[in-house]
């Protein structure tokens, strides 16, 4: 039965009811609304705490999975001690992420950006803009990190000066085609960039009649998808500020870079998070990857190494409708969930045809700011890349619900969403086999963006003019064979394929077959109760069938009385 609406009360029930409104696109809060029935997950949960934080009060995005409505999280917010406004210096430990790009050994390292590109209302003042991006580059500290590869591997280090920052001014009156002069003037720039001197951000105000467009460039070094949210509500503050003749102050940051990268480096990793990592990487020799199968343009080309240039990019989309069917019930089963598990079974159909138990592997990407696995950091608006990069065995069952159940199961049960993989193999090695250390790469990769029109403040003068853009030098290595990557965006759940190396047409197919499979879990009832539903009570799915089947027994001779 429904919950019984009760509106918030006290100012801080209010202001968490308000950032609810604002992330979740929701008219009215009560407070014992769901933040996952309502459509959340960890990517919103982080933008709340950055939220929260800029109004002083300070909240973990764990914090909302163990108490998901207002009346249980308005206990556990506190005033905000972990912020702070210092910059920061000195040389900084590589993460496992940032270990993982440069083990490729790119021939062009600085060719690898994220890039922005930002419908504008109204009229920008090009000269606030830009000293409103020269503060946004001095006051958040990744964005003056530098690289210099040594003899004895790459070192990360802070820059003092803010210089690097260009900004220019593109008009595109007189081109025939305007956008394809921004996206060619956004690529001149990502190649503009020298990791080595700091010089790790482009903004370009490209201007045609009354009309404008921000773009801007950063090195994937120093950036994920999270720290946009951060990057251009500070922007939008900033520029504020000085159209108003202000100071620019702009909200405390959360911890550095710095600190959390040092922490890694000793964070102390339970015996049995070594043991599920080592049982996992086990569990990968036995799946099935495409290139065993017939996938394969050529079998014979299986030891040549991919370049990025040699990819073919193609989409897929679910119509508004059918994506607001997709998210409404994400409080039984979420989104990554339901993705994964409908590219399995599509893989699985192109590997071994309809109705055959396959175990495929992957490489799963999650956002890795999991504040709780370094003891006393705040992450919520601290600027850099801390994705986790961690490999996951999906079983694909005889029926496409089967197959969801499993998957459920298997992402609920990854230890702090993967994070301790790269720290084991990356900073650590010494604490687990060698197993962990010479894991071979998947050649899927799948990551879930989450809605990608989340990275604009509410009510902001921006708005997104394309989805957020990775670019990597065309030379670059290709880490997977076969990358997936889905985002909302327009009310559209978009699905983007990228592959090298395989036959084109199959993994359209593929492409294809993952909608139909998104389609038919949307039709199909829902199921009943899984065991990772119930953590506490230490069940596994057999035991739990057995209850369900006793519990379904129990009901007949009830109804036989």
């Amino acid at each position: 039965m429904d919950s019984v609406f009760v509106a918030p009360q006290t100012g801080v029930e209010k202001l968490l009811a308000k950032l609810w409104q604002q992330v979740l696109k929701v008219d009215k809060i009560g407070i014992h609304d769901n933040f996952f029935d309502l459509g959340g997950d960890s990517i919103m949960a982080i933008q709340i705490a950055a939220r929260l934080a800029e109004s002083g009060f300070a909240l973990s995005p764990n914090d909302i999975f163990q108490h998901p409505t207002l009346a249980e999280l308005v206990g556990v917010v506190a005033p905000e001690e972990g912020a702070t406004s210092e910059i920061v210096a000195g040389e900084v430990p590589l993460t496992p992420i940032q270990r993982a790009f440069f083990e490729l050994e790119p021939s062009e390292p600085d060719q690898f950006t994220q890039t922005v590109l930002l419908n504008v209302d109204g009229q920008l003042d090009a000269d606030a803009l830009r000293e409103a991006v020269r503060s946004l580059v001095a006051y958040h500290d990744s964005l003056r990190l530098s690289y210099q590869q040594t003899a004895s591997g790459w070192v990360q280090r802070y820059q003092t000066s803010v210089d690097a920052a260009q900004f220019s001014i593109v008009p595109l009156l007189g081109s025939e085609s305007p956008q394809q002069q921004v996206k060619e003037t956004l690529e001149q720039r990502q190649k503009q960039l020298n990791i080595a001197e700091g010089d790790l951000v482009r903004a370009v105000l490209f201007e045609l009649g009354g009309q404008q467009q921000l773009g801007m460039v950063v090195h994937h070094l120093v950036v994920d998808a999270v720290s946009w949210q951060t990057l251009v509500r500070d922007l939008e503050t900033a520029y504020g500020q000085l159209l108003a003749g202000e100071d620019v102050l702009l909200p405390p940051k959360t911890s550095s870079f710095k600190g959390w990268a040092e922490g890694l480096q000793s964070v102390d990793i339970s015996a049995e998070e070594v043991a599920y990592w080592e049982n996992a990487v086990i569990s990968c020799g036995e799946a099935t990857t495409p290139l065993n199968h017939r996938v394969s343009l050529n079998e014979s080309r299986e030891d040549i190494q991919f370049k990025v240039g040699d990819g073919q990019r193609f989409a897929r989309y679910l119509d508004a409708e059918m994506t607001r069917l997709f998210f409404q019930d994400s409080d039984r089963y979420r989104p990554q969930e339901k993705l994964l598990a409908a590219i399995s079974e599509a893989i699985s159909g192109a590997i071994s045809g309809q109705g055959k138990q396959e175990k495929i592997l992957f490489n799963l990407e999650s956002h890795g700011r999991e504040e709780a696995f370094v003891p006393g950091m705040r992450l919520v608006r601290t600027v850099g890349w801390f994705t986790a990069l961690f490999p996951v065995v999906v079983c694909c069952e005889q029926e496409s619900a089967e197959t969801l159940r499993s998957v459920k199961q298997t992402l609920r049960e990854i230890p702090q969403n993967g994070i301790g993989y790269g720290v084991l193999r990356y900073l650590q090695p010494e604490k687990a086999s060698e197993m962990i250390s010479n894991q071979s790469t998947a050649e899927v990769l799948f990551n879930y963006l989450g809605d990608l029109e989340q990275l604009l403040p509410s009510q902001s003068m921006f708005r997104m003019a394309r989805p957020l853009q990775v670019s990597r030098s065309e030379q670059m290595k290709r880490t997977h064979l076969i990358d997936i990557s889905a985002y909302l965006m327009d009310g559209q759940l978009q699905i983007d394929w990228d592959c090298a190396g395989v036959d084109e047409s199959t993994v359209q197919t593929m492409a294809d077959e993952t909608m139909r499979q998104l389609k038919q879990l949307m039709d199909a009832p829902t199921d009943g109760p899984a065991a990772e539903d119930f953590p506490l009570a230490n069940l596994n799915s057999q035991k739990l069938d057995k209850l369900s089947s006793l519990l379904g027994t129990l009901d007949g001779l009830e109804g036989a009385l």
